[in-house]
């Protein structure tokens, strides 16, 4: 059975290392030393499989971050598209740009309030399964939580401009005529 030995230098390697394996044969003679690995080396090496894990977590959570965002633009396209006769009368009416934009940026931010709530309440579920992954914070963190939610409201927010700003550009008399 083997075993380990820590030692602290500040030492070049190679010496250090040549005086290691004299130290080791003075004290041990009936010891073989096979191999010097730093304590960084070690370290790197025995976390690489929860290293690896935490990557793939982190790709599949930024595809999920990807989607979400394609999904509230399909949706909210779709939505100014379906009712740009009823914005175009609106605006007929003496509804403002900025009246139109804000309308729709607040349908896109409660579509994404109700998913970010579902979204947290999934979320503190997974944290049981993952929480051996997570190193110096809480699976519960409130900032953690909180910075997920503004960054997922961030990105919410980004995806529903583009509809926004389409339904505050539509010309009411084409708008009008398109019915």
């Amino acid at each position: 059975m083997g075993s380990t030995v820590y030692v602290r230098a500040t030492l070049d390697t190679a010496s250090f290392m040549a005086g290691v394996r004299r130290i080791t044969r003075e004290v041990m003679p009936n010891t073989v030393v096979p191999q010097i690995v730093w304590v960084e080396q070690q370290l790197f090496a025995s976390t690489a499989a929860r290293r690896l894990f935490t990557g793939f977590l982190s790709a599949f959570a930024g595809m999920g971050l990807f989607l979400s965002l394609l999904g509230i633009f399909g949706v909210l396209t779709h939505a100014v598209v379906r009712r740009t006769p009823e914005i175009g009368v609106r605006m007929a009416l003496g509804a403002q740009r900025g009246d139109v934009l804000a309308q729709v940026l607040c349908e896109g931010m409660k579509l994404t309030g109700a998913g970010i709530l579902i979204g947290l309440g999934g979320a503190l579920v997974a944290t049981r399964i993952i929480g051996s992954l997570l190193y110096d914070v809480s699976p519960t963190d409130p900032a953690t939580f909180a910075s997920v939610a503004l960054l997922l409201a961030g990105v919410a927010l980004l995806a529903s401009y583009l509809p926004a700003r389409r339904a505050a550009r539509i010309d009411p008399m084409v708008a009008l005529r398109y019915e």
